[in-house]
């Protein structure tokens, strides 16, 4: 089994191999780990630092669209964490209480 190297790397893709132009060594990016020759970009495991990890778990995620009464518009509700928000002129006027985001709660519960 081949040796795993764990980077910590802020970005989204992860840990790259780079080798140096003068010296030749390998290194890890962005973390400038030094790696052994033969090193594969499979033995590279990103480590994920905490505030990205919790920046992904937060992220707003579509949940249902809506047509509106006319259906010439589509309202979405969207989810962050345990809170709704809905594009439509209720939830901004009502107190972010619509009766999307209501519809949306009763067909979890259900």
């Amino acid at each position: 089994m081949l040796k795993k190297y764990y980077i910590e790397s802020p970005f989204a893709c992860g840990p790259h191999i780079f080798r140096a132009p003068i010296s030749g060594q390998l290194y890890a990016l962005p973390s400038w780990t030094p790696l052994p020759e033969g090193t594969t970009r499979e033995q590279l495991v990103h480590v994920k630092p905490k505030w990205l990890i919790e920046f992904e778990a937060n992220k707003e995620v579509l949940v249902q669209e809506f047509k509106s009464s006319k259906g010439d518009i589509t309202y979405k509700v969207n989810q962050r964490g345990n809170k709704y928000n809905c594009t439509c002129p209720g939830y901004k006027f009502r107190n972010r209480n619509c009766k999307h985001i209501k519809q949306v709660r009763e067909n979890i519960q259900d």
